[in-house]
């Protein structure tokens, strides 16, 4: 019986192309870099899931301050009471913000580094980028822009549970998932409309402050978007490291 296209010997190193065995590319010929047992992320996933939901209610009520804003900058001579209600719950929204915004930050990098540290376990042992610099790239102006959305597209590509070995090359054959790409770009865009409307506040003129306030509505709409698809992200690539996992420890890709 005619063994089918595909099948890779169990030390990995040899692939069956239908009619004879040739050497597999897909498996690094010699592992030089240290290669660290696979450490579930499971727990990270669901800290950083918890604070990114958490953000985005935060961000749901600061569209509602939002308006309320517009209400005040409209208001020609606003009374004390008004002003009083106005920026308690400015401290209040900005408070809530940011004390979830920052858990979400540490959780997310501590799970970034994880699943980059668990692809040599995974048979990609030349990432991109070490763990470390993918998380720390996320602190650098510029580099933040691109450097976690590649880290985590390598991890996602190295965690395909179709393939044992995956060396960069085989990786970046795989193209590009539709949900990290949709994810990453409604982050960018949620940042330069923020930085519009931030532009349009400090205008003296009423109407465009007000519509700078329509725009920062716009982006937290688009930043809610982005954190509901980075939930998803962050659960379907767990998974999938966790599928490929126990695909290797059980010998089905060998």
């Amino acid at each position: 019986m005619q063994q089918q296209a595909g099948l890779v010997s169990p030390d990995g190193y040899w692939l069956w192309n239908g009619t004879e065995w040739v050497p597999n590319p897909y498996r690094p010929p010699v592992v030089t870099q240290w290669a660290p047992p696979f450490e579930t992320a499971r727990f990270r996933a669901s800290m950083t899931t918890v604070f990114l939901i958490a953000n985005a209610i935060a961000l749901g009520l600061g569209i509602l301050w939002t308006v309320l804003n517009i209400a005040y900058i409209q208001t020609p001579n606003p009374d004390q009471a008004f002003t009083a209600v106005w920026g308690v719950l400015a401290l209040a929204y900005l408070a809530l913000l940011f004390g979830t915004l920052i858990p979400a930050g540490v959780f997310f990098s501590m799970w970034v580094h994880r699943v980059v540290r668990n692809m040599p376990a995974l048979g990609s042992p030349d990432w991109r980028r070490s763990p470390g610099w993918s998380v720390g790239s996320s602190f650098i102006p510029i580099l933040s822009l691109f450097y976690p959305y590649w880290a985590v597209l390598d991890a996602w590509r190295a965690s395909d549970p179709r393939w044992r070995w995956l060396n960069l090359t085989a990786r970046k054959s795989l193209g590009v998932p539709a949900l990290p790409a949709v994810w990453w770009t409604l982050y960018l865009l949620a940042l330069v409309m923020n930085r519009v409307s931030a532009v349009m506040d400090r205008s003296s003129d009423v109407g465009t402050r007000v519509a700078g306030s329509a725009v920062d509505i716009a982006s937290s709409v688009v930043l809610i978007g982005a954190a509901v698809l980075a939930i998803f992200v962050v659960r379907d690539l767990t998974a999938r490291q966790e599928l490929k996992n126990e695909l290797i420890s059980s010998g089905r890709l060998a």
